[in-house]
């Protein structure tokens, strides 16, 4: 049995002076037995969330381009207070 790993990082390091305040550095693993299975579920979720929401299937989720109200988010027209809602 093998084990499958994705990494994603948000944000920066601070290295360069106009850096965030911020970096994410997060991880899912899972074994190679369970990737199917917990895509199916990934998929489910997205679904759910274009139901609910209108957000594409295929779109990358940006939640700082969501919070500050920049496109693709803008053209939902939620305030801010809906914005922090939803997440």
């Amino acid at each position: 049995m093998s084990v499958i790993a994705y990494f994603d990082e948000s944000g920066d390091d601070g290295i360069i002076k106009y850096s965030s305040d911020t970096f994410i550095l997060s991880s899912i693993y899972m074994y190679d037995t369970e990737w199917e299975n917990n895509f199916n579920k990934f998929k489910e979720m997205r679904k759910f969330l274009k139901k609910e929401f209108g957000f594409p299937i295929k779109e990358e989720f940006h939640t700082a381009n969501f919070f500050t109200d920049k496109n693709p988010y803008r053209e939902y027209k939620w305030t801010n207070e809906e914005r922090k809602k939803y997440c």
